[in-house]
């Protein structure tokens, strides 16, 4: 289903049908292509929390419909995943291809946050998608995702500027 290059990126000739039929499962997630219809009203509530506001830098939304809106404008540029447990989804891990980066980035939902449902489901992706190399661009302020990165052994890399560092992981070993 994904293919793969001399690089080990994703390619972009994988069809919407293709990835729209991507699902596998941990011991505790069920992790598949996310499903705006099913998805959007459980993480519009993630966009009003401090710590999702504060990392992923997006315009605060109006509306659910105004998320909605932006799910569907990410679909031209990165495969956004959602890793359900007991039928919630927990985590969106989304997955964009940037020059010979496979660049990663995930929010968890904030009553499900350290757990371990973030860890569980960034090493399935990258184990379930054959990634050789992933990488995560994390803020210097953001502690629990430079350990998180650190516990998946992704390594510093590049401090892209005075306030976020580039981590990699080469290999795909978990």
């Amino acid at each position: 289903m994904w293919k793969s290059a001399k690089r080990q990126r994703v390619q972009k000739s994988m069809t919407w049908s293709e990835y729209e039929k991507t699902s596998f499962e941990t011991l505790r997630l069920f992790i598949r292509a996310t499903d705006i219809n099913c998805d959007c009203e459980e993480m519009y509530k993630w966009t009003f929390d401090e710590d999702f506001q504060k990392f992923w830098r997006l315009p605060r939304f109006s509306s659910k419909e105004d998320f909605e809106m932006y799910l569907h404008r990410r679909k031209k540029t990165r495969w956004d995943f959602t890793a359900v447990y007991d039928s919630v989804p927990v985590c969106l891990v989304s997955l964009r291809e940037n020059k010979s980066e496979n660049l990663i980035s995930y929010c968890t939902a904030p009553s499900f946050r350290r757990l371990g449902f973030a860890s569980e489901a960034l090493s399935a992706l990258i184990e379930h998608l054959g990634l050789k190399t992933a990488s995560l661009i994390i803020e210097n302020t953001n502690k629990k995702s430079i350990a998180l990165a650190k516990k998946l052994r992704f390594v510093p890399s590049v401090h892209l500027n005075a306030f976020t560092t580039l981590y990699i992981k080469n290999g795909g070993e978990i």
